[in-house]
């Protein structure tokens, strides 16, 4: 038991008084630090959900997600992901260096960080040699677990324990990028989803892990004070300004059509990122970036002939629309947790560029140099769009909140159209004149969730 005595002489030993006694959940170097369940059960969860998806079919597959992969984003392609996956410990420095106070000094966070470092590497070096798992797209058998996730929610997880309970928008931007990475992992057909999931949850229990064994060994040295617990803020207590991320499931109400002989186009989903600023307790004015996106059904379209023997399969970019709107927000309060929701935002919106292509047979990848050949090209143009939409949020902490939305998005951007009619003498693509499409119909309606980061 920690305890405290003051004495308090007025004149001699007959003035003493009683010993204060201060229990042990008062000291002031004792940042929250969580029980041990809660700090393995967002591990074990995603490692869990990895290993179920370690399967070539069935719910919840390896394979299924690639097949989705190739059929929105078959040439994706990025190297963001080798920045992404440091930018949540490189933050996590920066606020430290720049004075912001967090749970440790800068020597103890360094220490923090490598042991974390350490074993994290540890994990996913062995688990690599280990398993000998091979690539989505055959590069190597060094597939599982992913390092780039792993460093990703390893740095993601530092940044939480150092700021978190400073404010809970520390937490949300470093899981939020290191989500980025994983995903961007999928996209670039160097992981499985099983990859990913295993190695979030090696990011945090490595983290973990080093917290752990830090504090036991080091004690309180170099340790700042922890910052005043503040209660829990309703909605209905201030302006309710925020951030969120939301995303779901996507029904077409248009056409779409671009190409007579190539579609039907099916539903899809949208995402995007809205913000508020709330300048009284119900109103506010804000933006939304979005994008709607729908697969376009590859097995109506027949390429030439000339082109149709060359084909193993054939591969369409989904058509997309693009919106960056403005508009007021709304927000009523139901409780000291839930408000409904509702915003009108108009503005900019476009179609996005996109190919269909042809993934060659594999006796013809040398003579033409690569594993897909265009034989379609779509680019979209702009045209004036709005969105209505309506949603219900709860509070699950101070700052972080969950959404269920509907949403109703509206525009007609051009399209123009080129198509391919074959091969020249000399093996390249004979394109024909571009079409435009005029209007194409880009309404959808959207049912999904949010994620809500509060700034009151």
């Amino acid at each position: 038991m920690l305890t405290a005595t003051v004495s308090l002489a007025f004149g001699g030993a007959a003035g003493a008084q009683e010993p204060l006694r201060l229990p042990a959940d008062t000291s002031f170097s004792s940042w929250p630090s969580g029980t041990p369940q809660g700090k393995t059960l967002a591990p074990a969860i995603l490692i869990s959900l990895g290993l179920f998806a370690f399967r070539e079919d069935g719910f919840l597959n390896r394979r299924s997600v690639q097949e989705w992969r190739y059929e929105y984003f078959p040439t994706f392609q990025t190297e963001l992901d080798n920045y992404t996956r440091d930018v949540p410990a490189l933050l996590t420095f920066g606020l430290n260096i720049a004075g912001v106070k967090g749970r440790s000094k800068f020597l103890r966070a360094l220490v923090n960080y490598a042991t974390a470092y350490t074993i994290n590497n540890i994990a996913f070096s062995v688990g690599k040699s280990l398993t000998e798992v091979e690539r989505p797209d055959g590069d190597g058998n060094r597939s599982f677990p992913s390092g780039h996730t792993s460093t990703a929610f390893m740095g993601a997880t530092f940044l939480h324990k150092e700021y978190g309970a400073k404010s809970s928008l520390y937490s949300i931007a470093g899981y939020s990028i290191a989500t980025v990475t994983g995903g961007l992992r999928i996209l670039n057909d160097k992981h499985w989803l099983s990859d990913v999931l295993v190695s979030a949850g090696l990011g945090i229990l490595s983290t973990e892990i080093a917290y752990i064994l830090v504090d036991h060994v080091a004690g309180d040295w170099m340790m700042n004070p922890p910052p005043e617990r503040r209660p829990l803020a309703g909605p209905e207590s201030r302006r309710p300004s925020f951030l969120n991320f939301k995303g779901g499931y996507a029904r077409l109400l248009g056409d779409a059509n671009v190409h007579s002989d190539l579609l039907t186009v099916e539903n899809g989903w949208t995402a995007g990122f809205e913000g508020a600023y709330f300048f009284s307790q119900h109103v506010g004015i804000g933006g939304k970036a979005a994008v709607g996106a729908f697969p376009i059904d590859a097995g109506r379209f027949d390429p030439p002939t000339d082109l149709a023997v060359l084909a193993e399969d054939i591969l369409a970019e989904p058509l997309a629309s693009r919106s960056l709107f403005i508009g007021p927000f709304f927000d009523v309060p139901i409780s000291d947790r839930w408000s409904a929701t509702a915003a009108v935002t108009a503005g900019w919106a476009t179609g996005a560029d996109g190919e269909v292509l042809l993934d060659l047979r594999d006796v013809f990848e040398e003579d033409i140099g690569d594993r897909v050949l265009p034989v379609v090209r779509f680019r979209g143009g702009d045209s004036f769009g709005f969105a209505a939409s309506i949603g219900i949020r709860g509070m699950v902490s101070r700052t972080v909140g969950l959404s269920l939305f509907a949403e109703y998005n509206y525009s007609r951007p051009g399209y123009e159209v080129e198509e391919a009619s074959g091969l020249d003498e000399e093996g390249n693509l004979i394109w024909g004149s571009p079409r435009t499409i005029d209007d194409v119909r880009f309404d959808y309606f959207g049912l999904g969730a949010a994620v809500y980061a509060m700034v009151w």
